[in-house]
């Protein structure tokens, strides 16, 4: 049952972060900027989660290593995830930042065999190359217009990448004896504190209010990108592992495509929807090498 729900938790999050990019696209047609919309989510996101263990009272002690393992995770992790993901949405399209994003599912395998020395299954491989087939076909990379790829675009779609499977493998080797709300309170705040200095150097104050003009989007945001999301892969993601956790979470993409398709009005065409099949077929490889190895 644990198993089941950690699966579901994952799934469900990667579903929500499904409609992030849509969300920030129209937000910048909206006329605001990068560092008003990044630290507004945050500043949301965090006072959702001290409501959230205030109501539930979920207070428990923690560890200078194990503040600095949440602080790691959701700093370097969550934090730089999405201030390289929004800043590559405004140098390319929403495809090509997604295109760069989903190479997690081959970093986060390199990631577990190269530092955490575990072994990687053929059929874990093979889940990650049907999906990332699925991915080609749901982008259409071969109708990516070259005029609108450049580099800066590519070097932060492909720092996102990196920070996300950061996250996804960190978010499952998080203590569980934090209770959960005060744990993503926690990495969520301190990320703030992180992102509000740098960005503080740079921007006027003034103009990363979020409190001001940009507070629906800073709302909207700050839940489905901070609040919600982060509650459930630090929930799910230590039940089912790092690994599962990066292959299950590659549904964020069918979800964006279809978000962008009823919010945008993005036309899918069927090449699209044979992606986002092979994708979901990927997820349903990397489960049956799972369920076998449960019953070894």
């Amino acid at each position: 049952m644990n198993r089941t729900l950690g699966i579901v938790s994952v799934l469900l999050a990667a579903s929500l972060y499904g409609f992030v990019n849509t969300i920030v696209k129209l937000a910048y047609a909206d006329g605001f900027e990068f560092p008003e919309l990044t630290i507004s989510q945050y500043v949301y996101g965090t006072i959702g989660l001290i409501i959230l263990i205030l109501a539930t009272r979920s207070f428990g002690r923690v560890t200078l290593r194990d503040y600095l393992k949440l602080l790691a995770v959701g700093g370097f992790g969550l934090g730089g995830t999405s201030l390289a993901l929004y800043k590559s949405l405004a140098y390319v399209p929403t495809s090509v930042s997604l295109v760069m994003l989903f190479q997690f599912t081959w970093i986060g395998l390199l990631i577990e065999m190269l530092v955490l020395k575990r072994k990687i299954h053929r059929n874990e491989w093979l889940a990650v190359g049907i999906i990332l087939a699925g991915t080609l076909l749901v982008l259409q990379i071969t109708g990516i217009d070259s005029e609108t790829i450049n580099a800066p675009g590519l070097i932060f779609g492909f720092i996102a990448a990196i920070c996300y499977s950061i996250f996804l493998i960190g978010a499952s080797m998080l203590p569980e004896t934090i209770p959960q709300f005060y744990k993503n309170g926690l990495m969520v705040s301190g990320t703030l504190v992180l992102l509000f200095i740098g960005f503080a150097v740079t921007t006027p104050i003034v103009e990363i209010n979020p409190f001001g003009a940009v507070l629906k989007w800073g709302l909207l945001l700050g839940i489905l990108a901070q609040l919600l999301p982060p509650v459930l892969f630090t929930y799910g993601a230590p039940k089912i592992g790092g690994t599962l956790t990066s292959i299950l979470s590659s549904v964020e993409l069918p979800v964006g495509i279809i978000a962008s398709n009823l919010i945008l009005g993005e036309q899918v065409v069927l090449v699209q929807w044979i992606g986002m099949l092979l994708i979901l077929a990927g997820i349903v490889v990397s489960q049956v090498r799972q369920g076998e190895a449960g019953k070894a």
